[in-house]
C-alpha cells in the first residue's frame, strides 16, 4: 500500500473513531462535556537521540490536535531539526530534516496528568550537506562529490503525557520513534568532465528516537 493510500486510510479511520459513541460521562471532564469537538494547538523543543547515521542537533515541533468526548484524538504535526551526520554510510557533514505527520492518539480523559500514546504516518524531506573538508579532499584529487538522501513516507510511534495547569492550558512531554529508511546516493565526478558521474546508492537507516517538550492550548 502506498504512503498516500495509508495517509487517507488513517484520516478516514480517525474521522470514524471521533464520531463514535461518546466516552462515559463519569470519565469526562465537566467542561469538556460542553463541546463535542475541541481543537488545540501546541509546540515545543525537539531533541533527537543519536542514531547510526547522525547525532546531536535540535529542532522544533508544532501541532494541531482535534479531539472529542471519546478518548481518541488526531494530531497533525510539522517539525524540523538539524544534526551532524556520522560515519556509518554517510560522509562527514550535516543534515536538515523537515517532516509532516498525522497521528492517531489514545489518551486518558480525566485528572491533571493525562497520558497518551499512538501511531501514524509521516512525510520526510532531508537536505544533506557535506563537510568542507570532505569536498576539499576530493577536489585536491581532481574530483567533485555530493550525497543526496531521498525523501518519502515513513511511520512513527509516540507516547507521553499532558500536564494541565488549567482546563485549556498545560505542558507536555513525549517520546517519538520514527521509522524511515530512505535511499542515499553518493556521486563522484571528474571536475574537468562533470557529466561523467559515478553513483552508488544504498538504503540507510535514519530511524530515530526524539524527545519533545512544550506547551499546548485548547481553543
Amino acid at each position: 500500500m502506498s504512503g498516500v493510500k495509508i495517509f487517507w486510510f488513517l484520516l478516514l479511520l480517525s474521522y470514524n473513531l471521533l464520531s463514535q459513541t461518546p466516552f462515559p460521562d463519569s470519565l469526562v471532564n465537566t467542561e469538556q462535556e460542553m463541546r463535542s469537538v475541541q481543537y488545540g494547538i501546541g509546540g515545543g523543543l525537539l531533541l533527537p537521540f543519536k542514531s547510526k547515521n547522525y547525532e546531536g542537533g535540535t529542532g522544533g515541533n508544532l501541532f494541531l490536535v482535534v479531539r472529542s468526548t471519546t478518548p481518541i484524538s488526531i494530531r497533525a504535526n510539522v517539525g524540523w531539526y538539524s544534526a551532524d551526520t556520522r560515519i556509518d554510510y554517510l560522509s562527514k557533514g550535516s543534515s536538515s530534516f523537515l517532516y509532516l505527520e498525522l497521528s492517531i492518539l489514545l489518551r486518558a480523559m480525566t485528572g491533571t496528568l493525562q497520558p497518551f500514546g499512538g501511531l501514524g504516518i509521516g512525510f520526510y524531506s532531508i537536505d544533506n550537506s557535506l563537510d568542507k573538508e570532505v569536498i576539499d579532499y576530493f577536489n585536491q584529487l581532481g574530483f567533485g562529490v555530493k550525497e543526496e538522501i531521498q525523501g518519502g513516507a515513513g511511520f512513527h510511534f509516540r507516547g507521553g503525557f499532558d500536564l494541565l495547569f488549567e482546563s485549556n492550558f498545560g505542558v507536555f512531554m513525549e517520546m517519538k520513534y520514527w521509522l524511515y529508511n530512505p535511499e542515499a546516493t553518493s556521486t563522484v565526478y571528474p571536475l574537468d568532465h562533470p557529466s561523467n558521474e559515478t553513483e552508488v546508492s544504498k538504503e540507510i537507516e535514519l530511524s530515530n528516537l526524539n524527545l519533545i517538550l512544550g506547551l499546548f492550548i485548547i481553543l
